[in-house]
């Protein structure tokens, strides 16, 4: 073979050797792509959920500031110290349950939601839970849930159920729920963006209730009622 010939061998070699380094460079671009678009997509659903919890904060904090008004209009014994003590007791509990449970919750259903039913029903299901273990009267509180704000949600139970003991009043909340029902407004209140007008599907929060006098009414989560319970 001639110097000429094998010139253009190599060449060939090269643009062989240049064709392949170009089809993977191509590949993992390609790669690389495909895990943008999925990443962006996953950014746009939480951007999508967290606007939605945003609304349902919105929706909590104004219905806490009524709920707060309401029980100081209504109150006619505020001259005895104790039940003024148990109205800061009921507005720590409502702050308690809208502000942190909701967030504990929402934390905890962003990083493991994987059911097809609505998010904020499963966000509600959570917090009924947590409050079954700290607000049980008789049992110490108990959080199970793992999360970055378990021990302050913790610590702001006992504080709370702290309070309520030491003023000496008969005081519990009351879990007292049966499905299926119309929400009796006397006692109860939509959760979040619940219809009051749809039948009672469960309890979310209890009421809490002293010396027989109700400060704050339990939340429930309710449904259409052509919606199985």
């Amino acid at each position: 073979m001639d110097e000429f010939e094998q010139m253009n061998s190599t060449d060939s070699r090269s643009d062989v050797v240049d064709n392949n380094d170009w089809f993977d460079a191509k590949g993992r671009l390609e790669e690389v792509y495909d895990a943008y678009l999925v990443i962006a997509q996953r950014i746009s659903h939480v951007e999508a959920s967290m606007s939605q919890m945003q609304e349902d904060i919105t929706v909590l904090d104004d219905r806490q500031s009524r709920q707060l008004a309401m029980i100081d209009s209504e109150r006619t014994d505020v001259s005895d110290n104790r039940h003024v003590a148990q109205l800061d007791i009921a507005r720590q509990y409502v702050s308690f349950v809208e502000q942190d449970l909701f967030s504990l919750a929402r934390e905890e259903i962003v990083v493991s939601f994987r059911s097809r039913s609505p998010r904020h029903e499963w966000i509600a299901r959570l917090i009924a839970s947590v409050c079954a273990g700290l607000f049980r009267v008789g049992s110490d509180p108990v959080l199970l849930v793992k999360s970055t704000q378990h021990d302050r949600v913790l610590a702001r139970a006992r504080d709370i159920r702290s309070q309520a003991d030491r003023l000496n009043l008969g005081y519990h909340w009351d879990f007292y729920f049966k499905p299926g029902r119309q929400l009796d407004e006397a006692w109860q209140q939509p959760w979040g963006r619940c219809d009051p007008a749809h039948a009672t599907k469960f309890l979310v929060a209890p009421a809490y209730v002293v010396d027989g006098t109700l400060y704050q009414r339990q939340w429930v989560y309710t449904v259409p009622k052509n919606r199985p319970l």
